[in-house]
């Protein structure tokens, strides 16, 4: 596996590669929030074909964009990125806030996407009573735990309260809040491409029912459950994870 970077629209890209051009299909991979390329390291040790991670701008070493980017934006820098490297029906793969982004870009451009895989993936806004309460309760106790005594407590709260992601957010909780504001419902209905649903059988971030749901909008869909998996299920699960990649190659 090689580490390299690119500059694509003017934002530095940090990204793994393994493996060569081959006959067969590329295989890109997106990783969640919270998250970064080397997430899909143990994958890529394991592929055979051409396979790619890149770090999505404000994640592990690619910086953060200038402007509060929306999914549509990290869309469209990946369609850069595989442009630039002359990369196109490929394999795209995305976890949780990179399924976003492989829904949004496979509805737009499907040319570019042989098979599109979602991986416990996001693309649902949450307007339930629960999510609010959790968020505003992450906004009212924030001062509080800037100070000292309570400072180091701050991340277990958020954990507590379901609302890690807004805790942990930094620089990127703006681009966060934009991000969840958005339903991509409509993307999911406008995809054309063979697509597979991998999902956790324990995933609480991203129920199971996200899959059903998304199963039902996205026309050419199939549903393949990892049993005792989680949120992160390529990891919980990667030996049965691996063997549906290598299928579509």
């Amino acid at each position: 596996m090689i580490q390299k970077q690119i500059v694509i629209d003017d934002h530095l890209i940090n990204y793994y590669q393994t493996g060569t051009q081959t006959a067969a299909p590329a295989v890109v991979f997106l990783h969640g929030w919270q998250s970064n390329a080397q997430a899909w390291v143990g994958v890529l040790n394991h592929m055979d074909c051409q396979a790619l991670a890149l770090d999505l701008p404000g994640f592990g070493q690619s910086p953060r964009p200038r402007t509060d980017w929306g999914v549509g934006d990290y869309a469209e820098l990946v369609k850069s990125f595989l442009a630039k490297l002359q990369l196109s029906h490929v394999v795209l793969v995305g976890h949780s806030f990179g399924g976003r982004i492989t829904i949004k870009l496979a509805a737009a451009n499907p040319g570019l996407v042989k098979t599109l895989v979602l991986v416990d993936a996001a693309g649902f806004r949450n307007n339930s009573l629960s999510r609010t309460l959790k968020i505003w309760s992450a906004k009212i106790l924030k001062p509080l735990f800037e100070l000292g005594p309570f400072k180091a407590l701050k991340p277990r709260l958020y954990e507590l309260i379901g609302a890690s992601d807004y805790g942990q957010a930094g620089q990127l909780k703006s681009i966060l809040i934009k991000t969840l504001n958005e339903d991509l419902s409509a993307d999911m209905r406008r995809i054309t491409v063979p697509t597979v649903l991998v999902w956790g059988d324990e995933d609480f971030v991203s129920p199971l029912s996200f899959a059903e749901r998304m199963h039902k909008l996205i026309p050419q869909s199939e549903v393949k459950i990892l049993k005792n998996a989680g949120h992160f299920s390529f990891i919980d699960q990667p030996e049965q994870f691996l063997a549906i990649i290598q299928k579509l190659t």
